[in-house]
């Protein structure tokens, strides 16, 4: 039996990246929120696999409420069905520290990320061993212009500093980063070899902040000035360890790939001037 793969997310960055990969492979369908919502069961059961990219405003910023809560609609409707669900978490689930596993402490210290982990506690108790729970660490990546922004990213306010003419100086600051289509790869692992359970989906290795700058940098030929940061972000320092995942898909993700894709993001943006269009 084919996998077949649905996609909730139609304007989702993640989303769109992924049906444009998996349409190649299997069965790929992708759908909004809403549309999803008038699919009926028996269409629904045709479906070996669903996952949602699709959020709101209001369940990133705000405390958690139910009615904001997408993933919990979908995992209700979805309960009675033989379909595995991912949710895809958040790495800000976990305190800040160095090759941070599926076990380390959690420390919730924004709206996101507490809404995050209750969520994922419902569908747990909803879906039990049909919910794949993925840990996503930063995503680097090429949106277009109708994608949607519901929280900025790194690379969001990097090119916002660097329209101005700026680029923050980092020192020993680094974070964990994955390329976009370094994680279109693993999710398309995930569905293949039908996991279930709890993962974090990472690079797995530091990336100084300065590295990934530079590398975003690369094509830059305008005039820009250096700014120093008035506070040290290296108690924000993180990496999260990838070894269950890549073990259990047979895979390997290695830093010269995030550096090519970073590159890529400079050459277009930079060469074609699509950055001035930006924000």
């Amino acid at each position: 039996m084919k996998n077949n793969l649905l996609i909730i997310g139609k304007k989702s960055f993640i989303g769109k990246n992924l049906y444009n990969y998996s349409r190649k492979k299997r069965p790929t369908y992708i759908k909004s929120f809403k549309q999803f919502l008038k699919i009926n069961q028996t269409k629904l059961s045709r479906f070996n696999t669903i996952i949602n990219c699709a959020s709101n405003e209001d369940y990133i910023n705000k405390k958690y409420n139910i009615k904001n809560d997408f993933d919990l609609k979908i995992a209700k409707k979805i309960k009675n069905l033989k379909i595995i669900y991912i949710f895809l978490s958040s790495r800000k689930v976990y305190k800040n520290g160095t090759n941070l596993n599926e076990k380390s402490t959690i420390r919730l210290k924004s709206n996101y990320s507490k809404n995050k982990f209750i969520t994922e506690k419902k569908l747990q108790k909803i879906l039990n061993n049909k919910l794949l729970i993925l840990r996503v660490s930063n995503v680097i990546g090429i949106r277009n212009k109708n994608s949607r922004r519901l929280h900025k990213t790194f690379i969001d306010y990097y090119f916002k500093n660097i329209k101005k003419g700026m680029i923050f100086k980092f020192n020993r600051e680094y974070k964990d980063f994955l390329g976009i289509d370094q994680l279109t790869r693993v999710l398309d692992k995930v569905v293949e070899n039908k996991l279930s359970g709890k993962y974090n989906v990472s690079l797995g290795k530091k990336v100084y902040l300065r590295e990934i700058i530079n590398w975003l940098n690369y094509s830059n030929l305008s005039k820009y000035r250096y700014i120093k940061l008035k506070k040290s972000l290296s108690n924000e320092s993180f990496t999260l360890s990838n070894k269950k995942l890549l073990k259990d898909i047979n895979f390997k993700i290695i830093k010269k790939d995030l550096e090519t894709e970073c590159k890529k993001i400079s050459k277009i943006f930079f060469k074609k001037k699509k950055w001035k269009k930006l924000l």
